[in-house]
C-alpha cells in the first residue's frame, strides 16, 4: 500500500504474500496471498483439510454418509487457504481497509509518504544524522553521528519527551515510517525532539554540537521551542 504499485502480470509474478496491518490499514490476524492462475489449476495445496474442499461446508456432506467429505479443492486461490475459518470480524474490517486503499490510490499514497520521509531525511541531515540518498517512500533510516547518543538511547528518550514520539531502533539506526494518519505536527515533534535530546546531551558534556546546530536555519527546523512538561491526563503521542 505504501511502497508503490506492483503489476503482478507485468513482472510475471507466481506468488505474492502481504501482511495486511499498517500499510494496508487492516487488522492483525490475516494475510493476503496472490497465486498465478496457472498455479491455481495445478499446484498442490500445502494444507489438506475440509475448509479448502469444494462443498465441504454443505450440511448434507458428513463423514458418516456414504459420500463422505468431497475431495475436490475449491477453484482459484481459495484452494491454498490455510489455518482456521476466516474471522467474521476481521474479514469485513479488512475489506473496508482495502476499499479505502483502492479509493485513495497506491500511487497517491506513495507520493504523499515520500514527501514526508524526504522532509524527515532533509531535516535530520541538518541535525547531523547520516541519511541514505535513496530510500523507500514509506521508510527512512536515521543513523546517529559518532558524537551523538546511540540510536537505542535516542529512541528511548524520544518516548520520554513531554510529547512522546514512537519510532524504532534497528541495528544502530532509527527507523522512521510515517503513514497517512501522521500529521505535520508529528513530523515536527520528531525533529524537534531529536534536536532537544542532542542539546541536552551536549549540555551534560556528552558531546560537542557541530556548528550547524549553533545557528539553525528557520527553513530547516522552524520550531525551536523547548517543550515543557505538563501535568494531567495522558499526553498525545506521535507514532512514526
Amino acid at each position: 500500500g505504501a511502497g508503490g504499485e506492483l503489476d503482478v502480470k507485468r513482472i510475471g509474478c507466481a506468488w505474492l504474500a502481504a501482511s495486511v496491518h499498517k500499510w494496508l490499514l487492516g487488522p492483525y490476524g490475516a494475510a493476503l496471498v496472490y497465486a498465478d492462475s496457472e498455479l491455481c489449476l495445478h499446484a498442490p495445496p500445502l494444507e489438506h483439510h475440509d475448509r479448502n474442499r469444494e462443498g465441504a461446508d454443505d450440511v448434507e456432506c458428513l463423514a458418516m454418509t456414504p459420500s463422505g467429505y468431497p475431495t475436490d479443492f475449491y477453484p482459484g486461490a481459495r484452494r491454498f487457504d490455510g489455518g482456521g475459518r476466516p474471522s467474521y470480524i476481521v474479514m469485513p474490517m479488512l475489506r473496508v481497509s482495502l476499499e479505502l486503499i483502492h479509493r485513495l490510490g497506491v500511487a497517491q499514497i506513495s507520493a504523499a509518504l515520500y514527501e514526508c520521509t524526504s522532509r524527515i531525511a532533509s531535516r535530520a541531515a541538518a541535525l547531523g544524522f547520516k541519511v541514505p540518498v535513496l530510500h523507500a517512500a514509506c521508510i527512512v533510516g536515521l543513523t546517529p553521528a559518532p558524537w551523538m547518543p546511540t540510536a537505542e538511547q535516542l529512541v528511548r528518550r524520544l518516548g520520554e519527551l513531554p510529547r512522546p514520539v514512537l519510532v524504532a531502533d534497528r541495528f544502530g539506526t532509527i527507523r522512521v515510517s510515517p503513514y497517512l494518519y501522521n500529521t505535520d505536527a508529528d513530523l515536527d515533534a520528531l525533529i524537534d525532539g531529536l534536536d532537544t535530546i542532542l542539546r541536552e546531551s551536549a549540555a551534560r558534556g556528552g558531546s560537542s554540537l557541530p556548528r550547524l546546530l549553533s545557528s539553525p536555519s528557520p527553513s530547516v527546523c522552524p520550531s525551536r521551542r523547548k517543550p515543557t512538561p505538563r501535568k494531567g491526563p495522558p499526553r498525545s503521542r506521535s507514532r512514526l
